[in-house]
């Protein structure tokens, strides 16, 4: 099978070693660093501290390189840098989006029935703390769909808090039409990317969504505590549920302050883990160099491989949707009478890496690094466990 960057694949998984002494099908949940960019996280890390962190140099060096993460993550998600705020996890996202907002007894919020709880938590929150309810659509064939979701807005309706992907399903939902509802209908908009950025192409350019939270540390391989969140231009104007230092552009002598106009208010945190999110910079210029549209093509391409593979396995079951359309960078799939559980932990003792999903599934995803080798070698070892 001919993918993109097959004439690379060496010197791909050149910089993941662990490709060499596993197979690894769980980027959905972390994506290994780069080798290049862990030893110069390491360098830059030893430097900084050995010298110590007062050293000017090493510092002005940090803060220099920290400037310049910013404008990549735009680049990346073709939006401006002004749009994206830096925070430490997608939760932290969601809550800044969900948070900062008023609501009253009564509101609505509208979310699909296969949420994760870094959506889930966030609005449960709402409920307990402000009387807000919580509508949980039913999705058809692991994805939600725009004319349920928009047949379940009603009169008290204010926002829609969604994923980009499924983390269980693997479902690409329709956020394009969603969110083009949501302005429509004057609802606040919140999607969750963490299975979406890094896997597929996203143009928040084009999106008309509010709130949009990724990770940094999945399909972008950079270390955890790094994340992103997308403001749209209608939400400048929003104070914050959280402030420290970074959100604010202008103290004044009184001892107030002016928070900035864009994204970055929402930027919580008085400090920050900056070299993590060099690393993170490092990751996406690694990607970019080997092309956007040659990884998603690659990552779609391994998936579709493995889809096809699991509908020939006797008893197994699609969860994740059929269409390419609906799909992004994970198949979950379940095998009728076997345990899902102790299916992942007898991959696990034979080197591969997959994990469990709600339903009693198994859940696969890829990455540039794997190759149709693996994706082969992890049906035919399913194969055996079935037989």
């Amino acid at each position: 099978m001919s993918l993109p960057l097959q004439d690379r694949i060496d010197e791909v998984r050149a910089e993941f070693p662990a490709t060499a002494r596993m197979g690894y099908f769980n980027t959905g949940t972390i994506g290994p660093i780069p080798r290049r960019v862990l030893e110069v996280h390491q360098s830059l890390e030893r430097r900084y501290h050995l010298a110590g962190p007062l050293d000017r140099e090493a510092g002005d060096r940090v803060d220099k390189e920290y400037t310049e993460v910013r404008p990549k993550v735009a680049s990346m998600l073709r939006t401006t840098p002004d749009r994206i705020a830096l925070v430490e996890n997608t939760t932290t996202g969601i809550n800044a989006a969900l948070l900062s907002h008023r609501w009253q007894p009564g509101d609505e919020v509208l979310t699909s029935d296969i949420e994760h709880p870094a959506v889930l938590v966030p609005l449960e929150y709402l409920r307990q703390r402000y009387g807000v309810v919580i509508r949980r659509v039913a999705t058809r064939g692991g994805v939600l769909r725009t004319d349920d979701l928009s047949a379940a807005i009603g009169p008290n309706s204010r926002a829609i808090a969604i994923s980009h992907v499924s983390f269980s399903t693997g479902g690409r939902f329709p956020v394009d039409e969603i969110c083009l509802l949501a302005r429509e209908r004057s609802l606040l908009s919140v999607i969750d990317g963490a299975q979406s950025v890094g896997a597929i192409p996203v143009d928040l350019s084009r999106l008309q969504c509010d709130y949009y939270a990724f990770p940094g540390y999945k399909w972008t391989l950079g270390p955890q505590g790094t994340a992103g969140l997308f403001v749209s231009e209608r939400a400048p104007e929003v104070f914050p549920y959280r402030v420290a230092l970074h959100a604010v552009a202008e103290r004044f002598p009184e001892g107030g302050f002016r928070l900035h106009a864009d994204a970055r208010r929402f930027e919580g945190t008085a400090t920050t883990a900056k070299m993590e999110f060099i690393s993170l910079g490092g990751s996406i210029d690694l990607l970019a160099g080997y092309g956007w549209d040659a990884v998603f093509r690659r990552v779609a391409g391994l998936c579709e491989q493995f889809r096809a593979g699991v509908l020939t396995i006797p008893g197994a079951e699609l969860i994740t949707p059929r269409s390419r359309d609906e799909a992004a960078g994970l198949i979950a799939f379940r095998v009728a009478g076997r345990s899902a559980a102790e299916m992942d932990a007898q991959l696990y003792r034979q080197g591969m890496v997959v994990r469990t999903v709600g339903g009693n599934g198994l859940r696969a995803s890829f990455h540039l690094y794997n190759t149709p080798e693996e994706v082969d070698g992890l049906l035919d070892a399913i194969r055996d466990l079935v037989a």
